[in-house]
């Protein structure tokens, strides 16, 4: 298995708009992705479909910026990174119509959409409104953050926490909870669809390793770019 967490991710999609989804290295993996079809010579988007940290506060290595209400301007330039947002606050951007979306999505090589929040904690359950999965999505990267493995699930590490798993430890049992249920990790998914448990390197998993749980999971980290073996 290729070890590069960028590299495995990229051979193995199917199309070219991906939506991440799901908590805990959402914004950090799309960054990643982007920079390595960056250095492949690739034209990509990156937008969102909910709400997206401003690039006023979050670098996203972009060399044209639409935050203000314009339209990126096709064709983009091979080897770049356009994004795409519209303005919020001053900390967020937020989604622009997603026909517009769909319209771009020709011009560019690699498009990936921000389609979920959860408020920066590394594990949810799914409300009603979300993810915001676009139809022409051809894959799905359902993120969960596992930074707390071998702990106890609470408000502070988990978002939208059920009443029943408040306390729970967050091991397998609870990961393939998460997975299975009608508000969890593969909601709303569309195209093919990848899990990644992401924060491998802060969590401590003794012999009780949550990677290969399911097909089409993959456990890594985002910010050492490698999958767990």
């Amino acid at each position: 298995m290729e070890s590069r967490l960028d590299s495995f991710i990229l051979a193995n999609l199917s199309g070219p708009v991906v939506s991440v989804t799901g908590s805990g290295g959402k914004t950090s993996l799309i960054l990643l992705l982007a920079r390595a079809a960056l250095k492949a010579g690739k034209s990509v988007l990156i937008t969102t479909t909910t709400k997206l940290s401003s690039p006023a506060v979050f670098d996203y290595g972009s060399d044209r910026l639409f935050a203000d209400g314009t339209r990126p301007t096709p064709p983009p330039r091979s080897g770049s990174i356009d994004f795409y947002a519209l303005p919020f606050s001053q900390t967020k951007v937020c989604a622009p119509d997603v026909r517009i979306i769909e319209q771009l999505t020709p011009s560019y090589d690699l498009v990936l959409i921000e389609a979920d929040g959860a408020r920066g904690l590394p594990l949810k359950l799914h409300r009603a409104f979300e993810p915001v999965v676009p139809a022409f999505t051809t894959d799905t990267i359902a993120v969960a953050g596992i930074r707390d493995f071998g702990k106890r699930a609470t408000d502070e590490n988990f978002f939208n926490l059920p009443g029943d798993w408040k306390d729970r430890v967050i091991d397998t049992e609870l990961i393939s909870r998460l997975v299975s249920h009608p508000m969890g990790l593969l909601k709303n998914s569309a195209g093919r669809t990848m899990i990644l448990l992401n924060q491998s390197d802060a969590a401590d998993f003794g012999k009780d390793s949550p990677g290969s749980l399911f097909p089409g999971m993959v456990c890594g980290s985002v910010r050492e770019n490698r999958i767990e073996k």
